[in-house]
């Protein structure tokens, strides 16, 4: 690359007007009508990626940073973030009325320090109470020790405290390692293989962090998978 030159940017920033379109028909509950999937087409042609991924990414770039680099300042997903998120919820099929997404696992492996964990601690809250929240979901981040499970927990607990409107919306009970909204009645918990505690019936969300060192024949990793 010649000196001075700038590197293109992966993923285009989003016009003024294509932004005030998406908000209109959010803000009329236009969500999933004609409209929105000719918007969604015209979307994937330019962006490169769906609507229901933008949301994901609007939705995590409006969260605070608690601690460290940026703290303060709200977060800015990094290309791997975004390809990670594009390849996970991008891919869709239509199922009668509903939209079903096509990935159901992923694997995320990256370098330590790379912002991993606040990674899946913001997915959780995408879940929880974001664009991918359902009634009465149930949100696990699982791992093989106590220790490693919280630290999950330890990060969203952080993000949600560090903006006091996303605060009014949530439980947190650290105790527990648990969160709840109140608005969907969806919980988050953090949860051990060690402990030896009995879980939801009904995951709609899970994580499995350091799973190469989980039992995947039986314990916790097969139960969150039923």
């Amino acid at each position: 690359m010649a000196k001075g030159k700038r590197k293109k940017p992966k993923y285009k920033a989003i016009s003024q007007k294509d932004r005030d379109t998406l908000s209109y028909l959010l803000e009329h509950g236009m969500k999933l009508s004609d409209e929105w999937w000719q918007l969604d087409a015209y979307w994937i042609g330019k962006y490169g990626y769906s609507l229901r991924v933008q949301l994901i990414f609007d939705f995590i770039q409006i969260l605070i940073v608690p601690s460290g680099k940026g703290a303060g300042k709200p977060l800015k997903l990094r290309d791997f973030q975004k390809d990670f998120i594009k390849d996970v919820y991008g891919p869709v099929i239509k199922s009668g009325d509903a939209w079903i997404r096509l990935v159901r696992r992923a694997i995320l492996s990256v370098g330590r320090k790379n912002g991993k964990t606040l990674t899946l601690a913001c997915l959780v809250l995408v879940h929880l109470l974001g664009p991918e929240s359902i009634t009465n979901g149930e949100i696990y981040s699982a791992a093989n020790s106590r220790e490693q499970a919280s630290k999950i927990f330890k990060y969203a607990a952080q993000v949600v405290r560090a903006d006091q409107e996303l605060l009014s919306h949530l439980k947190i009970v650290d105790s527990t390692k648990t969160m709840v909204c109140f608005a969907n009645g969806s919980v988050y918990r953090a949860v051990a293989a060690e402990a030896g505690t009995n879980y939801g019936e009904n995951p709609s969300f899970v994580i499995y962090d350091e799973l190469a060192q989980a039992k995947l024949a039986h314990g916790l990793f097969p139960h969150l998978e039923q």
